[in-house]
């Protein structure tokens, strides 16, 4: 049976692009838990401040978001897979 024209193209789409996105979300995420494990000493050095991490290194930072995104544009091709996470030296309450 002959898949329809625009199912293979959404078949096609996620074969290809889907790869590159589970890429991209995984370094992310190996990101965010690098942060994470890391914010101790992150708060130290970047209190109030957003941290934009790539591959387990903090590339830039900034205490203003849209500022940092520039900057990252300006430097790098694509900022897509770049983390930016803010580091706050408050507590946070978690509601329920």
């Amino acid at each position: 049976m002959q898949k329809s024209r625009g199912k293979t193209e959404v078949d096609d789409f996620l074969k290809n692009e889907g790869r590159k996105i589970a890429m991209v979300l995984q370094r992310q995420t190996g990101d965010s838990t690098w942060v994470s494990a890391h914010y101790s000493e992150l708060v130290e050095k970047y209190p109030e401040r957003y941290v934009a991490v790539h591959r387990r290194q903090v590339i830039g930072n900034s205490e203003d978001y849209e500022e940092l995104r520039s900057e990252l544009k300006r430097r790098f091709e694509n900022v897509d897979d770049i983390t930016i996470e803010f580091i706050t030296t408050k507590r946070l309450k978690l509601l329920h």
